[in-house]
This record gives structure tokens, sequence and C-alpha cells, in this order.
């Protein structure tokens, strides 16, 4: 072959390789994620039964709340980004409220001043406030179950409830897991997913126990947890063999971020 087709060749071969990279790249869903403002966190506040016109501090903890989902969707976003599967910013967009700025800052060894302070009420007695957690599969009535359970209990006990919502789908709807498709699914996403839903789950229960204690002015509330902080073990290893992450991997991870070493099954049980 004489030099000039030679030449040619090889610029047709670096051009389809070229075009086959552009191509994957395209291929490459679009993973949009979503921060919180206090409005949103007011209106998940107004749906776990909270009479926010009139709940004191009812703005400090929506501003708690959103930092705390702000701070693991910020996470989740970028373990997807470090996977090395060819997520960057360009595929991860991310939207931020109008004049929400950059949230309260949390480095990946630790959390944000408000969230950490939610993480102790969450191991916290609140006086006057008891949790019942309410569980099962996938689709199997949890959520729908909350009011009745409520209904029930006011009208033969007395005791007024309030619900928190499920955190899985709270973090679905902010991005994670493809809006929780699983779409072209990622481990190490799913892993930090799993960490950070273990944090949400104890911050958010005790935001709840403390709106709790102060929508009922020293009566008896009742805390209706959508799931657990131990539920996460029946999405792992060794419950479920083909699970990409094990449950000790997950409280060994949480543990490092809630600075509880040893984390076991029996302090997300209290």
């Amino acid at each position: 072959l004489s030099p000039n087709v030679m030449l040619k060749l090889l610029w047709l071969g670096v051009s389809v390789a070229a075009a086959s990279n552009r191509s994957g790249a395209r291929h490459l869903p679009l993973r949009p994620f979503a921060l919180m403002d206090q409005q949103q966190a007011l209106q998940l506040m107004e749906e776990g039964y909270f009479d926010v016109r009139h709940l004191p501090k009812a703005k400090d903890m929506a501003n708690r709340i959103a930092c705390s989902i702000n701070s693991a969707v910020r996470k989740i976003r970028m373990a997807l980004m470090h996977s090395g599967r060819g997520y960057d910013e360009a595929r991860c967009p991310l939207s931020v409220p109008s004049g929400l700025g950059d949230d309260e800052p949390s480095g990946t060894d630790g959390l944000a001043p408000r969230e950490a302070e939610a993480v102790t009420w969450g191991f916290a007695e609140i006086p006057g406030v008891s949790k019942l957690a309410v569980v099962g599969g996938c689709c199997g009535g949890k959520t729908q179950s909350k009011p009745h359970i409520r209904e029930a209990l006011k009208e033969r006990l007395g005791i007024a409830a309030f619900a928190t919502p499920e955190i899985a789908t709270v973090l679905f709807l902010q991005g994670a897991l493809s809006n929780g498709s699983y779409q072209d699914f990622v481990p190490e996403e799913y892993e930090e997913f799993m960490v950070q839903s273990e944090i949400l789950q104890i911050v958010i229960e005790g935001i709840w126990s403390q709106g709790a204690a102060l929508s009922v002015d020293g009566e008896t509330a009742l805390l209706l947890a959508d799931r657990d902080a131990v539920d996460g073990k029946a999405y792992s290893r060794p419950l479920v063999e083909d699970e990409p992450i094990s449950w000790s991997r997950i409280l060994l991870k949480s543990g490092k971020l809630l600075k509880i070493p040893g984390l076991s099954d029996d302090d997300l049980a209290k």
C-alpha cells in the first residue's frame, strides 16, 4: 500500500473510533438531579400532618430538612460522577431553586451542622413522643395505611400521630437512581444512596419528633415512621445475595458519617 493509502486508512480508523465514542456518550442517559427549597420541605411537613402555619419553628425545621436532603442528593450525585462510568456535570445537571444559595456545607466525611444536630434528635428519647415503624415490601400499602392508622389513633385513643415521608421516594424525586427507575444501574451510586438513606431516616425522625412534641404541647404523640433505619438490611447482603452492597458496609460508612464507631442494628433500632 502506498503511504497515501495508509494515511487514509489510518484517518478512517481514527474517525470511526471517535464517532463510536461520541455515539456511546450520546447513549449514556441524562441523569438530572434537583435540590429542595424551604417551601418544598414545608410541603413535606404538611403531608406529615403538621400544621406548619401554627407550628413553632416550622421554617427552621423545613430548612433543616432541605439542608439534609440536599446534602444527600449532592453526595449521591457525586458518587455517580466519580464512578468512572462516563457521567459528568453535563450528564448530571443539578437544578438549584432560585434563592437557595449553597446550603450548609458538608464534607464527604461528615454532616452539616444542622444535619448533625437533627441526628442527635433522632437518637434521643423525646418526652411524650413514641415511634411506630410501618414496614413491608414495595407497594405493600405502607403509605396508604398511615392516614387510617392516624385516624384510628385519634378516634379511639385520643393520640395525635404524625407521619414521616418514605426516604427512598424523597430521594427518587430529587433524581437518585434515575428517579427510582434504576435505569443504567451504577453500583457506586446505589451504595451512596443506601448510606444516605440511613442518615436521612434518622434525621427526619429526629425533626419529626421535635415537631410532634411542639404540636401537642405536653400531650402524647406518635410518630408513624415510613420504614425505619434497620429497613435497609432487607435490601443488602447477606439477606439478598445478589445485591451489590453488604449491610456491614452500610453500617460502617453510616457510622463514620454519624461519628458512631461500631454502629449496629441495636443502635438503629433505638
